[in-house]
């Protein structure tokens, strides 16, 4: 299952040295990847209106509140956790990865197959 979603929210990178530092704003886009091994009763990996739920929190807020330290890098991180926590036994899922784009030209792809450090 894919997913693909934007939100507008603003942030500060408090360990920055540069602009970055003060408040500013962006439409962040988020691509999602889950898989399961059988899709039950419902017939559905996970329910669209989930997924949205966990990454609209973010809209027109501040990230961090969220997230402490909110990069690109570390809002994937959240949001990979945050989405997989929504599996359950009777619905499991494996959340494959999660992308935040910052700008159209800019991105970050963390998942399973990835090393990371969750960080935030």
């Amino acid at each position: 299952l894919y997913y693909e979603t934007d939100f507008d929210a603003a942030h500060r990178l408090p360990n920055y040295e540069g602009p970055c530092a003060n408040w500013h704003g962006h439409t962040w886009k988020v691509k999602v990847a889950v898989s399961c091994q059988r899709l039950g009763d419902s017939c559905m990996v996970v329910d669209f209106k989930k997924l949205k739920a966990v990454i609209h929190e973010f809209d027109h807020t501040s990230v961090n509140e969220f997230v402490e330290n909110p990069t690109a890098e570390n809002i994937a991180i959240y949001l990979f956790h945050s989405i997989g926590a929504i599996s359950t036994d009777s619905k499991k899922f494996r959340v494959d990865w999660v992308e935040v784009w910052e700008s159209k030209h800019s991105s970050i792809r963390v998942g399973k197959q990835y090393e990371f450090d969750p960080l935030y």
